[in-house]
């Protein structure tokens, strides 16, 4: 379960299976004080490093591994909690097919089985009434039945013996688990049993190793000083740009020249990136740079999401492809095997987890980026570390990286680390590429925005008591990385990148004057921009900004704590409609912070055929851009919650290029401060549209 288990084939040999990690449960303590909804002062009192953190809520290399292991606990905790009201007794299990097992699940009341489970990933445990019996009465908390139990590992006719699937799916009541596989024997369905559904827990668990690293290693890397030891040298100004496209950009050009030059070894360097201001494009250029003069160095990029690491992957192979200089130099470095037969280039790795890919489906994976990574016929294969090695770029997720790390001793023999949207990742999650490495002889780069969305916190008490906080911000507000009032700051340290090349100019000005003190720069080339000239809901062409007033009413599902607006789902509805006859559907996006009503959307351009179009949450949008973005706030007379969150807003204002709606109840946003100047400016305008 908690191992990788590794196929030879032709092209990765040398495989191994990889230790196990400890597991890392909530300790007594921690379960104690969910019982009692974490309140401050029954938490404090078994928690004498929290209680002084709470006086000043401030990380010191003294108290981090402390603070953050217990901050993950209890998200740990909060995770957990729903899967106990899962538990059924008494259920027979029957074959599904050659490869599953399936059987009926009732609903529960109050609980959206899709909020909760994880398909794919999630483990299913069947546990005989023998079993159940003999550890029920060492259970003292409900998630204590989650935990993985000395029974899962007696002999295989053992009648205690509790058998270990992971689910695949839910369809309407029935319930599908994988069925057999070489190291999980077949067991008797004629059998009655308890079922235990639980989390995937392996992310929790390479974090917590990360602090144990962490808590053995200086953390002054990561506390770096007011007085930091200055970078001696200067950037090299011979190098030749790739990208031609950057070469006007002074704040691009100076981060890839010191990333190339040598960063601070001292403290992580920051790439800044507001939207569309070139973020990837940077560090890809810088990564290539790397790759072109140093050809020894070993390269590692990693995010927290897949998407994420792809958006760089993709472009990375895209100029291997099809830039000269790179083609000759990647022919030059091909090595003969023993036989003198040219071997496979090792430029660069997209290393996949088998479970994601199964999660999400092969067919969705790029096939440029499919041909760069580690698939053999269709699946996935585990290279060894050694193999691993001899690539010169690695491209991996956190998780992934964590899960290599165990099997390796000392440190990952990289000479420099991308940790891209690190503004979006928590502080532990970073930890686990940094404790990976040794930061005296490897680069370290951050690249992201901290004010777009951070880190996803399940848990309010983790959030508020500082889990929800990236590593890139908390350094960002230490002195050393500070921007001076004229504007300057270490450049050794950090570069913030200032010109955005995504949208019109008024969409920009919108979103800059709220969250970047208006000193982005509109770079935009009006030329490339889609116009919509007879779009007639548009009256002003030079404000590509349309407020739709829509007075719906606050629905909510009965199995789900969120929110829906009809009203404003047929609105948006119309408003494609009217689009349809003027741009193409894959141009155009659709937001809403509330998944309910991006259901409700996709349902109904479903039954209208309306295919092509993306709708999704902020969450599925950072990062990514469309020519047209409608959005839907749902909320109506109504508390506004987390739709007022400034940096899911920024987001949302920022992905349209072209044309931005915004659809909502113009009485009840109002109240926020920021809706009531973007409510404000469409009037000005003379785009803001009032049913009457």
């Amino acid at each position: 379960m908690a191992q990788i288990f590794c196929r030879f084939n032709d092209r990765h040999k040398n495989f191994k299976s990889i230790t196990v990690l400890n597991h890392y449960y909530p300790n007594y303590n921690i379960k104690l004080a969910q019982t009692k909804k974490f309140s401050e002062e029954f938490f404090v009192k078994y928690n004498p490093y929290l209680k002084k953190y709470l006086n000043c809520q401030q990380l010191q290399p003294s108290n981090i591994t402390e603070i953050l292991g217990h901050l993950l606990q209890i998200e740990d905790a909060h995770t957990m909690q729903p899967y106990c009201s899962l538990r059924l007794n008494g259920i027979k299990a029957k074959k599904s097919g050659k490869k599953r097992l399936e059987f009926e699940m009732k609903k529960k009341p109050n609980i959206n089985i899709d909020d909760v489970l994880s398909f794919k990933t999630d483990e299913v445990v069947f546990v005989p009434r023998q079993s159940t019996a003999f550890a029920q009465s060492g259970i003292k908390f409900p998630i204590d039945l989650l935990t993985v139990h000395g029974h899962e590992n007696v002999n295989t006719d053992d009648e205690l013996r509790r058998h270990v699937r992971v689910l695949e799916t839910v369809k309407k009541n029935t319930v599908y688990v994988k069925k057999i596989t070489k190291k999980c024997p077949d067991f008797d369905l004629k059998k009655s049993y308890d079922i235990i559904f639980r989390p995937n827990r392996f992310n929790f668990r390479v974090q917590h190793r990360a602090l144990e690293l962490l808590d053995i290693l200086s953390c002054g890397y990561v506390f770096p000083p007011a007085n930091l030891t200055k970078v001696i040298g200067t950037t090299d100004d011979s190098l030749e740009i790739i990208n031609k496209q950057i070469c006007g950009n002074p704040e691009q050009i100076q981060a890839v020249k010191r990333i190339v030059a040598g960063a601070n070894p001292y403290a992580p360097y920051i790439v800044v990136g507001p939207p569309g201001t070139g973020k990837t494009t940077t560090i890809v250029e810088a990564i290539l740079q790397l790759y072109i003069s140093m050809p020894s160095c070993r390269i590692l990029i990693t995010a927290g999401s897949n998407s994420a690491c792809d958006t760089v992957a993709l472009k990375i192979c895209e100029l291997f492809q099809s830039n000269p200089r790179l083609i000759e130099i990647s022919r030059q470095r091909i090595k003969l095997d023993e036989k003198g037969k040219a071997e496979p280039p090792k430029d660069m790795l997209r290393l996949f987890s088998s479970s994601w890919v199964e999660k999400t489906g092969y067919k969705n994976i790029n096939p440029l980026i499919e041909k760069n990574a580690n698939f053999e016929n269709g699946k996935v294969v585990s290279p060894a570390v050694n193999v691993l090695m001899q690539y010169q770029i690695l491209v991996a997720t956190l998780c992934t990286m964590g899960r290599l790390r165990t099997g390796i001793l000392g440190h990952w023999p990289f000479t420099h680390v991308f940790i891209d949207e690190a503004a979006a990742t928590t502080e532990a999650e970073a930890l686990v590429a940094i404790t990976s490495i040794n930061t005296t002889k490897c680069r370290v780069i951050m690249s992201g925005d901290t004010k777009q969305l951070g880190p996803v916190v399940m848990s309010r008490v983790a959030g508020e008591l500082g889990l929800k906080n990236s590593l890139m911000k908390r350094l960002l507000e230490r002195e050393c990385y500070a921007v001076k009032e004229d504007g300057t700051y270490d450049r050794t340290l950090q570069t913030r990148l200032l010109r955005n090349y995504r949208s019109h100019p008024e969409i920009l000005r919108l979103f800059n004057h709220l969250y970047y003190k208006d000193e982005l720069i509109a770079e935009v080339k009006m030329d490339t921009l889609k116009y919509w000239d007879e779009l007639q809901i548009l009256p002003n062409k030079k404000f590509p900004i349309i407020f739709e007033a829509v007075y719906g009413r606050l629905g909510q599902s009965k199995s789900s704590q969120s929110s829906y607006n009809q009203a404003e789902v047929n609105k948006v509805i119309w408003l494609v409609h009217k689009l349809q006859k003027h741009a193409d559907l894959n141009q155009i996006g659709i937001i809403s912070p509330y998944r309910l009503q991006c259901a409700k959307i996709k349902e109904i351009l479903n039954i209208r055929k309306l295919k092509g179009i993306e709708v999704g949450t902020a969450e599925l949008f950072q990062g990514r851009e469309k020519a047209i973005i409608i959005v839907s706030f749902v909320k109506s007379f109504s508390h506004l919650g987390f739709v007022t969150d400034p940096q899911r807003l920024n987001v949302i204002l920022s992905r349209a290029q072209s044309l931005l709606i915004l659809v909502g109840n113009p009485e009840t946003l109002k109240s926020n401060g920021d809706f009531e100047y973007l409510i404000g400016e469409c009037k000005r305008m003379e785009t803001f549209h009032k049913i009457n």
